[in-house]
């Protein structure tokens, strides 16, 4: 049984106040999560003095209803009656994971934003224009759980405090690049590397994403070839990308696929991360600007045989190519949807390579 400390309150009022919450525990350890919050919400109406464990369960009761709007100000309200104890502190980790929370876990580390669990259809149609047949089989995924992961790819700023502290190595830099452009000239193992840092620095579960997330948070929820729909012309309002100005650059080769007809401002180069519109999840860049190296390994046979619950297709003895995926700044349409895969070595480090970061999140 739950036992709330409410303070020293009249018997008769302190006894109908504990009979409420001791209700609601009730029904919140039996998975009634709405008649939990209803009970919680009559038991602090009328207790005169705020309990802050009352708000907490209450948060989680609204959390665990997908009403993310009355769990924040539960939480909010718990953390303000409580700052420095531990209901407050618990209020706090799990205010941090709700969807669409956005948080740094240290100074120099990424912002990172969460994302809910949910399912979704991994991969693209048979009717998908320029689809690649590794894009298939489509298959339903899902992902069990809520996790954090990065608002922006990784910068070269953030990849900087990583080199300080002698863990990376000084990745080269292409251009005139600015802390805030991605990081490039990465291989798979130097962003593992990176992730590894951020686990021990913080004491977080920080990795890199499986191929699987990767595509639910580059999707945010649509099922369109690109997250802002179907259609090229639209990619230079959400990404740097392969454009009409990049034909006139020296890296351009005649043969190649026509590029994305709009104009980004960035015809040679990364751009500076955000500067584009996000997708629904409230993360940028995850088409085009760098390609994001993620955990898996390449299957010749596209998703035959994969897991179907979020995790890496990997393989124990490791493997000869990982997964790229998102395109880059010279990435033309074929190679700038949701369900687009590249794979290279490893080892493998260019100007049009980078990645973002994942953590892992406790479930509430």
């Amino acid at each position: 049984m739950l036992v709330l400390t409410i303070g020293a309150l009249p018997p008769a009022v302190a006894q109908t106040a504990k009979e409420l919450f001791s209700q609601g525990a009730e029904q919140f350890q039996a998975g009634n999560y709405a008649a939990s919050a209803e009970l919680f919400e009559r038991g602090l109406r009328i207790a005169p003095k705020p309990d802050p464990f009352a708000y907490l369960y209450l948060g989680q009761a609204y959390q665990l209803q997908g009403k993310n709007d009355q769990a924040r100000q539960a939480y909010e309200r718990a953390i303000s009656l409580d700052p420095s104890g531990a209901t407050g502190q618990k209020a706090k980790q799990r205010l941090q994971a709700l969807p669409g929370a956005s948080f740094r876990d240290c100074d120099v580390c990424p912002a990172m934003v969460v994302v809910p669990a949910g399912s979704f259809s991994m991969g693209s149609p048979p009717d998908e224009t320029e689809r690649d047949a590794n894009e298939g089989p489509p298959r339903v995924v899902r992902i069990p759980y809520p996790l954090a992961v990065g608002k922006f790819e990784v910068t070269s700023g953030e990849w900087a405090s990583c080199v300080k502290e002698g863990v990376c190595q000084a990745a080269k830099r292409y251009s005139t690049d600015t802390d805030r452009h991605p990081v490039t000239e990465v291989d798979w193992n130097d962003a593992r590397k990176y992730a590894d840092w951020l686990a021990d620095k913080t004491g977080k579960r920080y990795r890199l994403l499986s191929e699987a997330e990767w595509e639910y948070v580059a999707r945010a929820g649509t099922e369109t070839a690109r997250y802002w729909g179907n259609t090229s012309s639209k990619a230079c309002e959400f990404a740097n990308v392969a454009n009409t100005s990049s034909k006139r650059e020296k890296f351009w080769h005649s043969d190649w696929d026509e590029p994305h007809a709009c104009e980004d401002g960035y015809p040679a180069d990364t751009a500076p991360v955000g500067i584009f519109k996000p997708n629904a999840f409230g993360h940028y860049d995850m088409a085009g600007n760098v390609g994001e190296w993620v955990q898996d390994c390449y299957h010749e046979k596209g998703y035959q045989d994969a897991p179907s619950d979020g995790s890496a297709h990997v393989w124990q003895q490791g493997c000869d190519k990982r997964v790229v995926r998102g395109g880059a700044w010279d990435g033309v349409p074929r190679n700038v949807r949701a369900a687009a895969r590249g794979r290279l070595t490893p080892s493998t480090h260019n100007d049009g390579l980078g990645f973002r970061v994942a953590r892992t999140l406790l479930a509430p």
